[in-house]
């Protein structure tokens, strides 16, 4: 089978959870055999055209990982060029494919093109506006205009939502009138269980490294630094956490703006010893670092479509406090209000308390990567048969 992933971004370009699981996707199909290409935006340091992980990655001339004028008329050109009659399958990651969709509504091109649906402009809009920052405010009307684009969600041969919450938003309104008939069926994210394992020995370097000894209680969040992830919750919540007992750690992994602003907190808190600011984690230190842990803490604001951070966590043996609205079924989580400081801090002393004797993985199948792509192939089948 060829296929055709397009995307404005990819994890050469920058670390996120919808960069990392369509390349994963794409990577794991092609260590299955099938021929893989991957469309998407000029890449720095890398030529116009590459071969990385078993993927032909080919980056167009327009500015790179964002949506511009450039972006939609020339993967508009190349693919009718190019990949209209030399492909099986074309998947739109988020949005990216919407200009080839146009281009194949004009000339009316059967080759089939479904869409990855990470979320939606409506819950967008949603969670920006629950945070209190004007910026975000902003944002979200910028997310209006999204709304209106995904007219053309009703002419895609088939809709992957990545989880529960992105798979219900489709199909309540204001979405399921955009959607119409095009075919919606879940597929939840999946990780690489096997490259998260626990790792004794990492564990204690780390540790070593950042001061933190060897039954001090960890506790570490995984994400983008920005407010909507609900960091400055968390923070909120581990404050209370080790005002009450002393021995616990906080590590903050990933980068963002909303740095400064935390650690100014953590100062005025009186925990900024205890809270270790990691930066951007490279995807061969993930392990270590969430080795390094004991429980995983996520309070996003956010209408999370299925984030990917706590399946990591869960493949590395850690349980987690997630906030109350991003049920994961199946996982070994607490969930919380995440506004809430005193809920946040009760439910991390007491995943905390839990005995964890051997930090085996606590990864449901259903989320495995292996399941996913065998999901994935079988939906492909489908939708091509339907052309």
């Amino acid at each position: 089978m060829k296929l055709l992933f397009v995307s404005r971004s990819t994890p050469l370009h920058r670390l996120g959870g919808m960069e990392i699981l369509s390349w994963s996707l794409a990577k794991t199909l092609a260590s299955r055999g099938h021929d893989v290409e991957f469309l998407t935006t000029e890449i720095p340091g890398f030529g116009p055209r590459t071969r990385v992980d078993g993927i032909t990655v080919q980056a167009l001339d327009c500015a790179g990982g964002r949506y511009s004028k450039a972006w939609w008329q020339k993967s508009q050109s190349i693919f009718l060029s190019q990949y209209a009659r030399d492909v099986d399958l074309v998947m739109g990651i988020g949005g990216g494919a919407h200009g080839i969709l146009d281009a194949r509504l004009r000339t009316g091109c059967r080759t089939p093109l479904v869409l990855q649906s990470h979320g939606t402009p409506w819950g967008e809009i949603i969670s920006k506006l629950s945070v209190r920052s004007p910026i975000s405010w902003a944002g979200a009307c910028r997310n209006i205009l999204y709304l209106a684009r995904d007219w053309r969600l009703g002419h895609y041969s088939g809709i992957v939502s990545i989880g529960p919450a992105v798979d219900a938003a489709l199909r309540r309104q204001p979405m399921a009138r955009l959607v119409g008939t095009t075919p919606i069926t879940m597929i939840e994210n999946g990780v690489h269980e096997a490259e998260l394992k626990f790792d004794p020995a990492a564990r204690g370097r780390l540790r070593q490294k950042l001061g933190i000894g060897p039954s001090t209680a960890v506790a570490i969040s995984l994400s983008r630094v920005i407010f909507q992830k609900g960091l400055r919750e968390s923070l909120l919540g581990f404050a209370r956490l080790a005002s009450r007992r002393p021995d616990v750690a906080y590590l903050i992994a990933g980068e963002g703006n909303a740095e400064p602003t935390l650690r100014a907190m953590a100062r005025d808190l009186n925990i900024a010893d205890k809270v270790h600011f990691l930066g951007p984690v490279a995807r061969t230190d993930l392990p270590m670092v969430l080795s390094a842990a004991d429980v995983f803490l996520f309070t996003s604001l956010r209408q999370e479509g299925l984030a990917i951070a706590p399946l990591e966590a869960a493949a590395s043996g850690l349980p987690a406090i997630l906030s109350g609205h991003l049920r994961v079924p199946e996982l070994v989580a607490g969930y919380v209000p995440p506004t809430d400081p005193d809920a946040v801090a009760a439910a991390l002393a007491a995943m905390l308390d839990r005995s964890q004797p051997d930090r085996a993985s606590l990864l449901p199948r259903r989320y495995s990567l292996d399941h996913a792509t065998s999901r994935y192939l079988q939906f492909f089948e489908e939708t091509i048969s339907r052309r």
